[in-house]
């Protein structure tokens, strides 16, 4: 049994608003951790696409450096 101040279909009323602001309210927080989540990802992507081409640079730079050296060597 439920007393309130207010009549059954008003105070029903009232109960379902407050769910549903409640409902919107945690989609809106699970839209911007998966946005934050999606943006963190992608950043990470992203440096290890550029980790890897300079690693890729330094190799062929060492490779290089080596092949000088070689030729240089009598």
């Amino acid at each position: 049994m439920l007393l309130a101040p207010k009549s059954g279909p008003e105070t029903v009323g009232y109960l379902s608003r407050k769910a549903n602001e409640g409902t919107d309210f945690v989609k809106q927080r699970v839209d911007d951790v998966r946005d934050a989540v999606t943006d963190a990802v992608e950043h990470g992507k992203r440096a290890v696409r550029y980790q890897a081409e300079n690693l890729r640079t330094a190799g062929d730079a060492g490779e290089q450096a080596y092949k000088k050296a070689q030729e240089a060597t009598p």
